[in-house]
């Protein structure tokens, strides 16, 4: 018993190390930049957000991305001042922009531009089925967020809906389904009528009439999640 605690408190301190180390290396990062931007203010105009564009940045972060600001956090006045870190291990960062830069610095590329040219799987990962309806439908990207907060389905006026009703309904293909899904629809197809009796029967089924390859780590867990369906049905 004394090891099962001693194991899960180890547990506990590797993970609040993972997620604490880098945001404080971060934050202290952050501080001294911006104490070195504060004290050569008088050569910067404005300080910029800048965000990864990458599909791990999250809604807030990928909204404040390329926006301007007068102030950092740290400076006294009068403008509009940067934003504190959104959230843990936040990769975003600030950066000054010299007088007369600024059209420049609003004119390269944007979250909202990379996002853009996702193809769609990408965009559904990042944004989960139901704002990736509502993105199909028209609304934009910087619409779900609003006062540095990401709003909830209900303030957004969007119906929930899963991958697969999106499936049906022909807004993406089945590729882009989780596999426990994928396997649901191949369960469905294949078994509903005649369901095996033995794992011998079902193994034989799946690598022969379905031609799930089991070496490859993919269709090893759609087998599985096969698997459990017939479990659970036989």
């Amino acid at each position: 018993m004394s090891d099962e605690i001693v194991f899960a408190m180890d547990n506990v301190i590797k993970k609040s190390v993972n997620t604490n180390i880098p945001s404080i290396i971060s934050h202290a990062k952050n501080t001294v930049e911006n104490d070195i931007y504060k004290y050569n203010k008088k050569f910067y105009s404005k300080y910029q957000w800048i965000a990864a564009l990458c599909s791990r940045t999250c809604p807030v972060c990928a909204n404040l991305d390329n926006q301007l600001f007068d102030l950092l956090p740290n400076m006294e006045g009068e403008g509009t001042r940067v934003p504190d870190t959104p959230h843990l291990n936040c990769r975003c960062f600030t950066v000054p922009v010299l007088e007369g830069d600024e059209e420049a610095a609003t004119s390269q590329i944007n979250y909202k531009d990379w996002f853009d040219r996702q193809d769609y799987q990408t965009k559904l990962d990042i944004l989960g089925a139901s704002r990736y309806k509502a993105y199909n439908d028209g609304m934009e990207i910087k619409q779900f967020v609003s006062n540095d907060r990401v709003l909830t389905l209900n303030e957004l006026g969007v119906e929930r809906t899963t991958r697969l009703e999106l499936y049906e309904k022909g807004i993406i293909n089945k590729s882009a389904l989780t596999l426990k899904q994928q396997a649901g629809l191949l369960f469905e197809e294949h078994f509903k009528e005649n369901i095996p009796k033995t794992l011998k029967a079902f193994d034989e089924y799946v690598k022969k009439t379905i031609g799930l390859n089991l070496r490859k780590p993919n269709d090893r867990n759609k087998y599985n999640e096969l698997k459990s369906l017939w479990e659970s049905r036989k």
